[in-house]
């Protein structure tokens, strides 16, 4: 009867897929079902189990420290533990694997062993993994989507030292309807990967790439020591996008916007606003170029904002635009984020020209001015 019992055990596990393991730890021994060997194709460590898994490449230098969080859970009495760890094969892949182990202990309630299983999940994993990736990845180019780069940025200043710099560029393409309308939209496309496919060239490391937009781009450079290595990195980029289709060179050219954290900001939001913003003043400038976010004009018009309520305003049309001004300056403001510009200095010309000043601004126009007594120059 014992030798059935025995023989109903081996074929239970010799069918099973998933591999049993018993971990007897006063001895540091592991013994594993046949299963490993099918599985693996080689021998499991059997002895001083806790020096030997971490010397030899059995298991994947990133897993490394699961393993041995684990060990230590089972030495400190858990009862129960799981983790995703990957196991090397004997032609050199990882396969991702479910450990679970349940704890035995001695009749003075001290950890004797850990009996558990190791299942193959690794096409499980792998899946998921492509339909993350699928999910942050933009599909025309292969780069990672908006979602994707807001994550990483917003988690890359949230654990980044004060010291730490990043600067995030977003890259326009300007007259890119004209690509479509002139050579339509296949070569439009064509053109977006080929832009994508630059910015691989140009950051092999040290930086995130994104497509944000249909044809804007976004680059989160690491690790950045001075202004001068990030305007290097856009002159490059300018350089190399007039060697994207030379047949398009009249019309196609690039425009960049420039915003350095934590010094422009310390979340996505304010970051990638004030890079927008850049981005506004480069094509303001002729486009063809890239722009550095700037102090912006917000403080110094917002301190006029009182200078003009305490005017005497005669007629309802002042009255009606002072009213429109308080009320809608700082959320317009807040939205542009104005940047370089020559400011205009007191409040000694006359109202109208203020009030227009500030009501072009709110209009959506970021405006170079000059104030004086006969006026305010727009340019």
């Amino acid at each position: 009867e014992l030798k059935m019992s025995l023989e109903r055990c081996q074929i239970i596990l010799n069918q099973a897929t998933d591999i049993i393991f018993e971990w007897d730890i006063k001895s540091d021994t592991l013994t594993c079902s046949p299963n490993w060997i099918k599985k693996f194709g080689y021998q499991a460590i059997r002895d001083h189990i806790s020096e030997e898994v971490l010397r030899r490449g059995n298991l994947h230098n990133d897993d490394k420290k699961i393993f041995v969080q684990m060990q230590k859970e089972v030495l400190l009495g858990s009862p129960y533990g799981e983790n995703e760890i990957r196991i090397a094969t004997k032609d050199g892949r990882f396969i991702w694997c479910r450990v679970r182990y349940t704890l035995q202990t001695d009749q003075d309630k001290r950890p004797a062993r850990a009996i558990g299983l190791i299942a193959d999940i690794d096409k499980e994993k792998r899946e998921k993994e492509r339909l993350l990736e699928l999910a942050e990845q933009d599909s025309l180019t292969g780069l990672y989507n908006r979602g994707a780069v807001q994550t990483l940025i917003q988690r890359y200043v949230v654990k980044a030292l004060p010291s730490d710099r990043c600067a995030l560029m977003i890259l326009d393409v300007d007259n890119f309807k004209k690509v479509n309308d002139i050579y339509g939209h296949l070569s439009g496309d064509a053109m977006l990967r080929d832009i994508a496919d630059m910015l691989r060239r140009l950051f092999p490391e040290n930086a995130v790439l994104a497509r944000v937009g249909g044809d804007e781009f976004a680059v989160l450079l690491y690790h950045v020591r001075t202004l001068g290595e990030v305007e290097e990195k856009a002159d490059g980029i300018l350089k190399n996008f007039r060697s994207i289709l030379r047949q398009q060179k009249d019309i196609i050219s690039c425009s960049i916007g420039i915003s350095i954290a934590p010094e422009n900001g310390d979340n996505f939001a304010s970051i990638y606003k004030n890079a927008d913003a850049a981005l506004y003043q480069a094509k303001r400038q002729g486009k063809n170029r890239y722009a550095l976010y700037a102090e912006s004009l917000e403080d110094v018009i917002l301190d006029q904002i009182d200078e003009i309520k305490n005017l005497k305003a005669e007629d309802r049309a002042t009255k009606d635009a002072m009213r429109s001004l308080n009320r809608n300056s700082r959320a317009s403001f807040q939205k542009l984020g104005i940047v370089k510009y020559n400011a205009f200095k007191g409040m000694g010309g006359n109202l109208s020209t203020a009030i227009a000043l500030l009501d072009y601004t709110n209009s959506g126009f970021i405006l170079n001015c000059v104030h004086s007594r006969e006026g305010c120059y727009i340019y």
